[in-house]
């Protein structure tokens, strides 16, 4: 006896793209126009003319990305309401991030000559704090500019480590008092004591 798989088989790339659920969508174009209103612009010094010009801080806009392409997309869906899940709330942690922006564990080829055995497993380690640092650093100028929340600090617990939530602030006002307002209710409900 053969069983129908629960769900139809995806015969090709376009159908598989069009029913993948994409959380972040929404986040990623709030971020993406928060840049192109300078939202991310430093001051620099030009080393042609000595000027001070704003350019953008495009590892700073990527931190934020990754940060909202894994958070539950505004506005909110009818599941969400209905089990109180915070929109907009980044809970993964730095280490991801810093994964993604290619400061994981693995070391590349370059960095593997020359090492002795058993000389890769610290580098690998100074690699991946270093790139913490470097993810906290943005998540900090983050938060200066209103852009980011810290809504729940670390906690270790013994074995049990719980990351930081930081909730993204990355649309107008209005839609970031929604935002909050709903964190709250969220809060409330019992999200933050998980």
């Amino acid at each position: 006896m053969t069983t129908k798989p629960s769900t139809p088989i995806i015969t090709n790339e376009v159908e598989g793209r069009k029913r993948m659920a994409r959380m972040g969508r929404n986040n990623a174009a709030a971020v993406a126009a928060r840049g192109a209103e300078g939202a991310f612009l430093r001051a620099s010094t030009s080393k042609k003319s000595g000027k001070e010009i704003l350019t953008p801080n495009t590892t700073e806009q990527i931190v934020l990305m990754l940060m909202a392409i894994e958070a539950y997309d505004w506005p909110l869906t009818a599941h969400m309401k209905k089990h109180h899940v915070p929109a907009r709330l980044y809970e993964r942690g730095v280490e991801s991030i810093a994964a993604d922006i290619g400061y994981g564990s693995k070391l590349t080829e370059d960095e593997m000559e020359g090492l002795e055995l058993g000389e890769s497993l610290p580098l690998m380690r100074e690699k991946l704090e270093r790139g913490r640092q470097v993810v906290s650093k943005h998540i900090a100028s983050l938060k200066k500019k209103g852009l980011v929340l810290e809504v729940r600090p670390p906690r270790w617990s013994g074995s049990k480590n719980t990351n930081a939530a930081y909730l993204l602030l990355i649309g107008d006002d209005e839609e970031n008092r929604e935002v909050l307002a709903w964190w709250k209710e969220c809060e409330a409900a019992g999200w933050n004591r998980r």
